[in-house]
């Protein structure tokens, strides 16, 4: 299991990476999600399901705004294109509602947001 985190200070914003890289890290992966947020079982249910059925592609953007922490968490990947493209669409969630959260509708504070969260995301990536 590939797991990291970092801060979105400007907005108070806790990220956190999380991903499955065998079928083993299935459990570790749905108990930790369950402990960094908070959720309760319902909240993560679709996630330990496709977990369980060990589903490959595809994640999830998990989010609690009361506490400002947001989960990127990624299934086992089948290729290095499909990881890429599933991390930008996750990260795009959180980008969305990072600034929902904080009532900003403006193209160029989304812009910066993006550009900072691809360098933290791309320190993950490559480690």
């Amino acid at each position: 299991m590939k797991r990291d985190n970092f801060k979105i200070d400007v907005y108070g914003w806790t990220v956190y990476f999380i991903e499955a890289e065998n079928p083993e890290d299935n459990e570790k992966c749905c108990a930790l999600i369950k402990k960094i947020a908070n959720f309760d079982e319902d909240d993560i249910m679709d996630i330990r399901n496709d977990i369980r059925a060990d589903c490959t592609g595809g994640g999830h953007h998990i989010f609690n705004s009361t506490i400002k922490t947001s989960i990127l968490f990624l299934y086992r990947q089948t290729c290095p294109q499909e990881r890429c493209g599933v991390i930008f669409h996750e990260a795009r969630h959180l980008q969305d509602r990072v600034l929902r959260f904080a009532g900003i509708d403006d193209d160029e504070a989304a812009a910066y947001l993006t550009g900072y969260i691809g360098e933290k995301l791309y320190s993950i990536i490559i480690s």
